[in-house]
């Protein structure tokens, strides 16, 4: 969170930097300015969050510092110090859209609330643009670039230094999205937003306020899966991770690798699941799987005897199993087994499910 202090007298923001812990209120970039033509023009190149202006300062003041900034992408939410109680001053300070309008002496502590109350506001307004660009984008993997900007505003402004995409999946109901944030957030990695949630399927984005070694992330998530594991074994949840990145435009590639990492689990059966090149066999690879199931339905059609067909059927499975197919495909062929055996009772007991 950044913050703009603008007075034309040095002995306010010594003061405010005396009773005010800004880092403790979330404001990780504290820049002065002097005169309200200063003040303008730093708001300018610094787009801060938070910005507390005098009105009476040389140059500009800050009435018509604020008229100046009011074509920025984005404005700051202010509170103006001023030594004058003018009808006037409010009247155009309620028209440039000031939050707050408190009369000097400062009242710190009064100040200070006034400060988280606009922090919070802040945060919620960010929450819900966020949400807003995320729904559009994780069901289609298509982040825009006004969905970066809105996320790259969001890591700037609550000190999101990298950030990491996990996929939770499991027997897990519908609607637990607000459940999973909550476990799924603490003082390491604060911040997690929603990306997809299908078929029991939950994909999150987490921010990092603090550099992490991939060893710790690991870490973090087998502890998060453990307890959950712990608290919901009928949920037999298990988590795919991608790895830990900085640069928001390779969301989409992270997202992938979350996902794919996830569908692990039909195979194995560790808690945490890690992207590995390749995951699974290629489609191309899988030709002999193709020639199998022509194999198995002529055997099902011409009328071939149970252990011929079932043994079939078992080479089948063992070749899917054995290639590593991907889920997607495997469910593909087990689709179209059913729909052969839904023409012909052939009596024949499959072998165990693929996974096991």
């Amino acid at each position: 969170m950044k913050l703009l202090i603008a007075d034309d007298q040095m002995s306010l923001h010594t003061y405010l930097d005396k009773i005010i812990d800004w880092q403790l209120l979330g404001i990780t970039n504290v820049i002065h300015a002097y005169n309200g033509k200063e003040a303008a023009d730093i708001a300018r190149d610094f787009l801060p969050d938070l910005l507390i202006i005098d009105i009476r300062m040389p140059e500009l003041n800050g009435i018509d510092a604020l008229r100046n900034i009011q074509t920025l992408p984005k404005k700051p939410k202010t509170v103006i110090l001023s030594a004058f109680d003018e009808f006037e001053y409010a009247r155009d300070a309620l028209r440039l859209s000031v939050a707050h309008y408190l009369l000097k002496p400062v009242d710190g502590q009064l100040l200070i609330e006034t400060i988280r109350e606009l922090i919070r506001e802040i945060r919620s307004d960010l929450q819900s643009a966020v949400v807003r660009e995320l729904e559009k984008a994780g069901h289609t993997n298509d982040f825009s670039e006004s969905c970066l900007g809105v996320l790259r505003g969001a890591f700037a402004t609550y000190g999101i230094v990298s950030y990491a995409v996990s996929t939770i999946s499991g027997n897990l109901p519908a609607g637990l999205t607000s459940e999973l944030l909550a476990w799924g957030s603490d003082n390491r990695i604060p911040y997690s937003f929603l990306l997809r949630e299908s078929n029991g399927e939950y994909v999150f984005l987490l921010g990092m306020t603090v550099e992490m070694l991939h060893e710790e992330w690991r870490d973090w998530c087998e502890n998060k899966v453990g307890a959950w594991r712990a608290l919901r074994p009928e949920w037999a949840v298990s988590m795919g991770i991608s790895r830990i990145e900085t640069q928001l435009d390779a969301l989409p590639r992270r997202m992938a690798e979350s996902i794919n990492s996830s569908k692990l689990s039909f195979y194995l059966p560790e808690a945490v699941l890690e992207y590995s090149e390749p995951s699974f066999a290629e489609n191309s690879h899988l030709w002999a799987i193709h020639e199998l199931e022509k194999t198995f339905e002529q055997k099902v059609r011409g009328g071939y005897s149970p252990e011929s067909i079932g043994s079939s059927m078992n080479e089948l499975l063992d070749q899917l199993r054995m290639k590593r197919a991907d889920p997607d495909f495997v469910y593909g062929v087990c689709h179209r087994l059913l729909f052969i055996f839904l023409h012909a009772d052939t009596g024949i007991a499959p072998k165990s499910p693929i996974g096991s």
